[in-house]
């Protein structure tokens, strides 16, 4: 059986619903966002008998992103959906109107599954071209330069986060290397 969250809540892996504004802005990807949903055990395990399933087991074990499109809004009608979390998109995670303290609890133990260093990645920018001074690229977190580089790992070697490298594109380098791109100047920390 899977891990459950605030003893109860049960995570799956589906399309995103998204908003009209989100449907815009994505409709040139190749493929349709995924989010994580935590939904409440008794009611998967009910929607996996309606769907035909022999056990809740086979149907974490089989289920398709197409085969529970909808599922968050079901369960959020029947009071069920805990949170859901979508890491390519600008909202990252959506709740329901009313959230209980177990639904709430569920997200904190979510997150704590998460390393800070993969939480970081995934709500930088993942390039340049936005603007950002600091961004994603390669699981690496991209800085101005070297000495914020070197900051950001000493902060991240404080609060738990291990093996961490830092260094510098440098131009005079990448130059003599005919290797000049997005990231020549630029610092990074990598784990």
């Amino acid at each position: 059986m899977t891990k459950k969250y605030a003893g109860r809540y049960l995570l799956l892996t589906t399309y995103a619903d998204l908003s009209d504004k989100e449907l815009e802005m994505t409709k040139e990807w190749d493929e349709t966002p995924l989010e994580t949903l935590a939904v409440d055990e008794t009611f998967l395990r009910g929607y996996a008998e309606e769907k035909g399933y022999p056990s809740l087991d086979c149907f974490l074990n089989s289920y398709t992103y197409d085969g529970v499109e909808g599922i968050a809004a079901e369960a959020e009608s029947k009071g069920t959906f805990a949170f859901s979390y979508h890491p390519d998109l600008e909202k990252k995670y959506r709740f329901p109107k009313v959230a209980t303290a177990d639904m709430l609890q569920a997200l904190v133990e979510f997150m704590e599954d998460v390393s800070v260093y993969d939480m970081i990645i995934k709500l930088l920018p993942q390039s340049k071209e936005t603007g950002s001074k600091y961004f994603a690229c390669d699981y690496e977190i991209i800085t101005p330069d070297q000495q914020t580089a070197d900051v950001i790992a000493d902060f991240l070697e404080a609060i738990g986060v291990d093996a961490l490298t830092t260094g510098f594109y440098d131009p005079e380098e990448d130059r003599r290397n005919n290797e000049i791109d997005a990231l020549t100047g630029h610092g990074y920390v990598s784990a």
